[in-house]
């Protein structure tokens, strides 16, 4: 999948980036204590990703980045269960003092050994 930056709506008010052929979308939403990445398929009235960034903007660009770094090597045509199948699931919030899932999110991204 390859993203470029799209107008921000009511589900990402913060930034949002659609795919090349507007399957999905990816981006910033705004919560209490800071910023969640969500991706979800355009039109849909839930997401298949939803990382908690915490109130840090720096990791919540970082965090964005990883995603859309792994995104790039899924289809666009990929299930929304094959999506959700290949992003690890986390136990602390925000996902950086997650030590397995920030690790394996880096892992697949092509950013750690």
């Amino acid at each position: 999948m390859k993203f470029s930056q799209a107008a921000p709506d009511e589900n990402f008010p913060l930034g949002r980036w659609v795919s090349e052929n507007n399957v999905w979308e990816i981006g910033f939403f705004p919560v209490l204590f800071g910023v969640r990445v969500r991706l979800g398929k355009i039109g849909n009235a839930w997401v298949n990703l939803d990382y908690c960034a915490g109130s840090n903007e720096g990791f919540a660009l970082i965090l964005l980045a990883t995603v859309v770094a792994i995104l790039e090597r899924v289809p666009e045509s990929a299930t929304e269960r094959q999506v959700e199948e290949l992003f690890p699931k986390f136990d602390i919030k925000p996902i950086d003092r997650d030590p397995t899932c920030w690790k394996r999110l880096q892992e697949l991204a092509g950013l750690s050994a």
